[in-house]
């Protein structure tokens, strides 16, 4: 029997920022509610694809006849990332005030539509085998949207074959767990609501023990929505996890939560209000997304030295990111080429007019 969802309790945990938000891949991204990994493997029509030796449906994983081939699935993939997607759920999903969201998908839908809406938010993401960048602490005022299995926009981060997994596992295990303050947020937690997973999949356990390590008496609630799960399976999460699954569909959670986030006045404002020249490109260099950091200031200096410099730290990074693609720099050595790179720009975005 589904349990019943109680909503007093996610409206109240989600004002005292103890309330999680996790997406997984089954998430619906169009309008006939086809799930990001469906829509992705018709896309990249994994049953003729010569990149593609195998995909196995059970886990969601692929498996290439070798590297070359897993660059070219990758390019696939980002295009596919590219595309004009539904967006109303995320932008619901974004201006309803969760402190903290979790995705296991590699995309910046999220991100992309809390920017779109103007609402200030830090993003980051896990890159297996390093160590994990420190991010803020996660608030109503200033989310944090965490990509646990990397995104799109660098390969290297990506989970895409089993391989990929267990080195995310055996990172995320060892010597790099997930930043210190995103576990603090995770021990601080009373609320965790899933959407999109599919729990039959046999490395959920791991995910949920890595996002909850045991403890000897469960204080908070576990809710999992629309999920087709075997009765066995389903038995031993109740039991041993304590999950509540809900018979829903997670658009229309989403859409009945923001409902009642606006009947009680704490949605996040969102506002057609540009926000300054200065903002925008600090907002760029917080995300990593240094491609659109130096265009908007290309866009915004006229002065030739100014000019000049930003051309040369174009031309740096984009140094980087070739010597990165063709395997002769170290990652490690590149995040440090990066930061100075992040430096420069930031001292030239404090010379931007603070204003719209």
């Amino acid at each position: 029997m589904a349990e019943k969802i109680n909503w007093k309790f996610i409206l109240n945990t989600i004002k005292s920022e103890k309330c999680i938000l996790l997406l997984g891949p089954e998430l619906p991204v169009a309008t006939n509610k086809s799930s990001i990994t469906d829509a992705m493997c018709d896309f990249l029509s994994v049953d003729d694809n010569e990149n593609i030796s195998s995909y196995y449906e059970k886990d969601g994983f692929f498996l290439f006849p070798n590297g070359m081939a897993k660059t070219f699935v990758y390019y696939e993939i980002k295009d596919f990332y590219s595309q004009k997607f539904e967006e109303k759920i995320y932008e619901k999903i974004a201006q309803i005030p969760f402190h903290l969201i979790i995705s296991l998908n590699p995309d910046l839908l999220l991100s992309e539509a809390m920017k779109k809406l103007n609402i200030p938010h830090e993003f980051e993401f896990y890159k297996k085998k390093q160590k994990p960048k420190e991010v803020n602490s996660p608030s109503m005022n200033a989310p944090l949207v965490y990509n646990m299995f990397g995104s799109i926009e660098e390969e290297e981060s990506l989970i895409l074959t089993h391989d990929d997994l267990f080195d995310f596992l055996l990172t995320t295990l060892g010597s790099h767990s997930l930043p210190a303050k995103l576990q603090k947020a995770l021990r601080e937690a009373d609320n965790f609501i899933f959407l999109g997973f599919n729990f039959e999949r046999w490395y959920m356990q791991l995910l949920i023990r890595l996002l909850n390590p045991p403890e000897e008496k469960y204080t908070f609630i576990r809710y999992a929505l629309n999920t087709q799960i075997d009765s066995y399976v389903k038995s031993f999460y109740i039991e041993q996890f304590r999950i509540k699954f809900i018979e829903s569909e997670s658009t229309d959670f989403i859409d009945t939560l923001f409902r009642m986030c606006k009947n009680n006045n704490i949605l996040r404002k969102a506002t057609d209000m540009p926000v300054s020249r200065r903002a925008k490109i600090e907002q760029f260099i917080e995300n990593d997304d240094l491609p659109n950091a130096l265009a908007g200031l290309k866009d915004y200096f006229m002065d030739t030295d100014d000019e000049d410099m930003i051309m040369m730290q174009t031309s740096r990074y984009n140094r980087l990111k070739r010597k990165l693609n063709k395997g002769v720099i170290d990652a490690n050595h590149v995040e440090v080429e990066i930061n100075k790179i992040k430096d420069v720009l930031i001292q030239l975005a404090k010379q931007l007019e603070d204003k719209s």
